[in-house]
């Protein structure tokens, strides 16, 4: 646990909030959080989609998630990231993604059924969901193997965002009730600089995520921090003047009798009412059409149909043009000296 919440560059007092937060939520006997507390803390509805996040999450797959786990996909998922933020929607895709591994892990066509399926409610037959999600899945296996790997994935998602725009709004609803989205810029800025060497090494603070920054602002559509926050001028102390101010109103609200870190860490305590939240409501934002979210891939699906039937009518008017009545004659003579051979065999 110190090593992880060390990797995440936590605070003394950062760390006494987590563990204290962390005891309200996790069982009291086993210190653990079950599928059923997960629910109710982060204000989920039980569904299949919901029940893959809580999986990737429990790395063990035992069922209940430990403070380590929690803090292990913390710095692996809500770092704000472009690459993590591709590898967790790949994760939510595939019906395997609790045991992700880079190397082997692959998307099959039933994986793209299931997210048509969920997304698409304009399609009713199940024949047009496969035919659809064919489709995409064709545009997605480059190498045509059969099978969709991660570089396949994150190439698909620098010409489409459709599938990592959904993971992102789960991973900022997330943020939001963990720490908040500042913290979680502020952190991921601090982590990405203290790993710089080299040239790199030059670049500001400000300056050291920014290229996941305006991803997440202008391909994603749920930007991580307000257009006049996404300056390449911030300082340290720029980065944490939210999180002050936060702070600040937290000190208010314990003169009201409220936690002190309740504003900084907004996790819905174990006794109270969660709000229910699905994976349709965070996915509302960027509800389309299939043929507004995958035109690129219509278009090319007509345009292929259309060159084959070129061809065939280019070909067809080929033989056409270069038969003869001696070419005729010939093949009819061919043909019936093949067929009377045939007789006396």
């Amino acid at each position: 646990e110190r090593s992880i919440m060390n990797d995440l560059l936590l605070s003394s007092r950062e760390r006494k909030i987590m563990a204290k937060k962390w005891i309200q939520i996790a069982d009291k006997g086993t210190r653990k959080m079950s599928y059923k507390q997960f629910l109710l803390v982060f204000g989920f509805r039980d569904e299949s989609w919901i029940r893959r996040l809580f999986d990737i999450m429990n790395h063990s797959l035992t069922g209940t998630v430990t403070l380590v786990e929690f803090l292990q996909f913390c710095i692996s998922y809500l770092i704000i990231d472009k690459n993590t933020t591709e590898e967790l929607s790949f994760r939510l895709l595939s019906r395997r993604g609790s045991t992700f591994v880079a190397k082997w892990s692959v998307l099959d066509l039933e994986d793209i059924v299931n997210f048509v399926s969920f997304r698409y409610r304009e399609i009713k037959k199940l024949s047009s969901k496969q035919r659809k999600a064919l489709k995409i899945f064709v545009a997605m296996d480059v190498d045509e193997d059969g099978g969709v790997d991660i570089r396949e994935f994150q190439g698909f998602c620098t010409k489409n965002p459709v599938f990592v725009a959904l993971s992102h709004k789960v991973q900022n609803y997330l943020r939001r009730r963990l720490f908040g989205l500042d913290f979680w810029v502020a952190k991921s800025r601090k982590l990405k600089y203290s790993k710089t060497s080299g040239l790199s090494a030059l670049t500001t603070l400000g300056r050291v995520n920014s290229v996941s920054e305006v991803y997440c602002a202008t391909q994603l559509g749920d930007p991580v921090l307000p257009t006049r926050s996404r300056s390449n001028t911030h300082t340290e102390d720029d980065l944490q003047s939210s999180t002050t101010a936060n702070m600040g109103e937290s000190r208010q609200s314990s003169s009201k009798g409220q936690d002190d870190d309740h504003a900084i860490v907004s996790i819905t305590p174990r006794k109270k009412a969660a709000e229910v939240t699905s994976f349709t409501f965070l996915d509302s934002a960027f509800q389309r059409t299939f043929k507004e979210d995958f035109a690129e891939i219509v278009r090319a699906a007509e345009l292929k149909r259309i060159q084959k039937h070129n061809q065939k009518s280019a070909h067809k008017l080929k033989m056409q043009s270069s038969s003869s009545p001696v070419f005729d004659q010939l093949t009819v003579i061919f043909s019936d000296f093949a067929n009377e051979r045939r007789e006396l065999r």
